[in-house]
């Protein structure tokens, strides 16, 4: 049933929700949300329909209490599995469906990352521009609207705050607040419609949302353009830094909490788009691409393996590549089919192309309350056979048992 996770959140059952970008095998947006017990196997209630789910992007968060559980809503491949406005979905921990049948779309513009505030207020990314997130040859014909960080009170869709960055190309990525309860925004971009990567902090008040600092990125590229690195996770260290995650760049940047920049990560990091801190403070950033990079023209070539990059002490000399080698035989999807193959029928390829590789493109990692890291496998080892003949979904997510210290509840 995986195809494509890109994030995982903990309920207080330690049941882990994960976003499932498409249907396996396909380009399209997926209906259904899967939700793993503690050991990996299925809930009673997985997969579970509903309340407005469509094409779940990096958008899933628990409520402070672990008890309500919010998925954001983005909408992937071909036309009609893209979702004229943006929604986000809600459930309790039973999996009891507490969204209209098209989830709660206040003020918002297809979903991405999202968190809870230690007050439970619901602060996500509207991502707000109907272009394609990934590489496709799909065009939406439906109006966008402005990138923005929107913000319900009380996790309350009748309560809304929003920051609109005045264009919809800003693609308003991820947020995350820190503990004084001060919120980081990440805003890809676009070299395309000339808006630079950046950082926003913003603070919720009465009135609404307060900008209190901004960063553009400085960040220059083979030929020559400032600004453009796709910017995607914000996390908060354990020492107070601001770290984002630059996929273009292959970088991991490092801002205080004014958004100064003081530094950078490249060491063992490739295309980088999660960042986690377990609790002793050790980083694992969720690496989306190969060593070298893309494969060309030959979607058969190797280039080095996936891995999550481990960094001790926010010092880039520690960092090592933990992956995951081949067991020697092919992967296959759950019901026997190669990788590459399409689950509805037969395998959809007259020579179906083998893959040895049980740790994939990777979008996230997060640690459960007994350390294990949970890296999610968001897109499938080769980007040319998936932009060309769309089936871009990853199959599973992989656990790392105890690598990590256990995260607090």
């Amino acid at each position: 049933m995986i195809g494509g996770v890109g994030y995982v959140a903990f309920d207080r059952n330690d049941r882990a929700w994960l976003t499932n970008n498409v249907r396996q095998g396909t380009p399209d947006s997926t209906t259904f949300c899967v939700i793993l017990e503690p050991d990996g196997s299925p809930a009673p209630f997985s997969p579970l329909f509903g309340g407005g789910l469509l094409g779940a992007g990096f958008g899933v968060a628990a409520n402070p209490e672990g008890d309500r559980i919010y998925v954001g809503n983005f909408g992937w491949g071909p036309t009609e599995w893209c979702p004229q406005t943006g929604s986000v979905s809600a459930f309790s921990d039973a999996g009891e469906v507490l969204s209209p049948p098209n989830g709660f779309t206040a003020g918002l513009s297809r979903v991405q990352g999202m968190a809870f505030d230690a007050r439970g207020n619901l602060w996500m990314a509207s991502w707000g521009s109907l272009d394609p997130l990934p590489p496709t040859r799909s065009i939406y014909h439906f109006e966008g609207a402005d990138s923005a960080v929107v913000v319900y009170r009380g996790a309350d869709p009748r309560k809304v705050a929003s920051y609109p960055f005045g264009n919809q190309r800003f693609g308003t990525f991820d947020v995350t607040v820190d503990d004084e309860g001060h919120a980081y925004v990440t805003n890809s971009g676009s070299a395309k419609n000339g808006v630079k990567s950046s950082v926003y902090k913003l603070r919720l008040e009465e009135d609404g949302l307060a900008k209190l600092a901004a960063w553009e990125s400085d960040f220059q590229d083979p030929d020559g353009q400032i600004g453009y690195e796709a910017f995607r996770q914000v996390a908060v260290s354990p020492k107070g830094h601001v770290y984002v995650a630059g996929v273009s760049s292959s970088r991991v940047v490092r801002l205080d909490r004014d958004l100064r920049p003081v530094g950078e990560l490249k060491n063992e990091i490739y295309g980088p788009w999660g960042i986690t801190f377990d609790r002793e403070g050790v980083m694992y950033v969720a690496n989306f691409f190969r060593e070298q990079g893309f494969e060309d023209d030959d979607p058969t070539r190797g280039l080095g393996p996936f891995g999550v990059t481990v960094i001790r002490d926010e010092d880039d000399s520690t960092a090592e590549l933990m992956t995951l080698p081949t067991g020697g035989e092919p992967l296959t999807l759950a019901n026997g089919l190669p990788l590459y193959g399409k689950p509805e029928t037969s395998s959809g390829e007259p020579l179906p192309l083998t893959s040895h590789d049980p740790l994939m493109r990777l979008t996230a990692t997060q640690v459960d309350r007994a350390g294990n890291l949970w890296a999610c496998n968001n897109w499938k080892p080769s980007a040319y056979i998936d932009v060309v003949r769309g089936n871009p979904g990853g199959d599973g997510i992989v656990i790392f048992v105890g690598v990590a210290a256990p995260a607090r509840r």
